[in-house]
C-alpha cells in the first residue's frame, strides 16, 4: 500500500500512544515525560521524514516515489522478516528503557499508519491515557 509521507506522523503518534505509552500508569512521571518528549519530537517529524526520504540510503531502497508516496507494505514485510530471525528488535530509548519490538508491533504500526492515511488524521493535541498492556520489560 502506498501512503503519503504526511500519514506517517499521525500513524506513529497513534502507535506510540496505544502501544508504548500505554505501558505506564497515566500519572506516572515516566509516562508524562515520555509523552512530552514524543509530542515535541513529532512536531518536528515532517522535517525528519523529509530528511530520511531524501537520503541516499532510503532512495536506494526504492520504497519512496517522486510524489512522496511510501510503500509501507514492502517496509513492513522486510522488517518483519528480519525480526523473525531474532525474535524481536530491542530499542533503547531515554526515559522508556528497553522496548522489545516484535512482528506484532510491526503489524500494529502498519495498521496505525494505514488508518492515518485513510482518515487523514492529524497529530493529536494531547496524548490520551493508556488503555493496553503494561510491562516493566517493554512491549511484548
Amino acid at each position: 500500500m502506498l501512503v503519503h509521507k504526511s500519514s506517517l506522523i499521525p500513524g506513529f503518534s497513534k502507535f506510540i500512544d496505544e502501544n508504548v505509552l500505554s505501558h505506564y500508569a497515566p500519572t506516572s512521571m515516566k509516562r508524562i515525560l515520555m509523552a512530552t518528549a514524543v509530542s515535541l519530537y513529532l512536531k518536528n517529524g515532517e522535517t525528519l521524514i523529509d530528511t530520511l526520504t531524501n537520503s541516499s540510503l532510503v532512495s536506494g531502497l526504492n520504497v519512496v516515489n517522486n510524489n512522496s508516496m511510501i510503500d509501507i507494505d514492502v517496509i513492513r514485510d522486510a522488517l518483519k522478516e528480519q525480526i523473525k530471525q531474532v525474535g524481536f528488535m530491542r530499542l533503547s530509548l531515554p526515559m522508556a528503557g528497553d522496548i522489545d519490538f516484535t512482528t506484532d508491533d510491526v503489524d500494529a504500526l502498519h495498521k496505525c499508519i494505514v488508518e492515518a492515511n485513510t482518515s487523514k488524521a492529524t497529530i493529536p493535541a494531547a496524548i490520551t491515557p493508556p488503555t493496553t498492556r503494561v510491562s516493566n520489560e517493554g512491549i511484548y
